[in-house]
């Protein structure tokens, strides 16, 4: 039997992994019945694109949405499961204080998750949107 986790069980995890803590990721919510989690990551001067712009890098963004994306599966299934494919388009420019990514199951099968992941900014501006195949196996 599969045992699911918990915003703070989450938020743990976050916490103890030196590239998701680094990125200071918090987890707002999640909702079991619409199947979203919801996640916070602050800006940061390191995750700038180019001096002076105060926009974060997309591959900052594409790591929210695949860390986002893969923890709606792995709070279903009790622990970290592994990518299989992403795909990400970048709408706008990710520009503010922070970034809030909600991430929503499509399908969920014994060899396949699909989760699609919003990415908006502190001014609830759509800047990109993500899709990821993941293996509900733990990794």
């Amino acid at each position: 039997m599969t045992r699911s986790l918990n915003v703070k069980q989450i938020q743990k995890i976050f916490d103890e992994s030196p590239c998701i803590s680094f990125m200071q990721l918090n987890v707002i919510s999640i909702d079991p019945v619409l199947e979203k989690i919801v996640v916070r990551m602050p800006w940061r001067s390191e995750f700038e694109k180019r001096s002076g712009t105060k926009q974060f890098h997309n591959g900052v963004v594409f790591a929210l949405i695949d860390i986002v994306g893969d923890f709606a599966i792995a709070r279903k299934k009790g622990g970290i499961v592994p990518t299989i494919n992403f795909r990400i388009d970048f709408i706008n420019p990710a520009i503010g204080k922070y970034l809030i990514a909600t991430a929503t199951i499509r399908k969920l099968e014994p060899l396949i998750g699909v989760v699609d992941v919003e990415a908006h900014d502190d001014k609830g501006t759509l800047c990109a949107i993500g899709r990821g195949a993941y293996s509900p196996i733990l990794g």
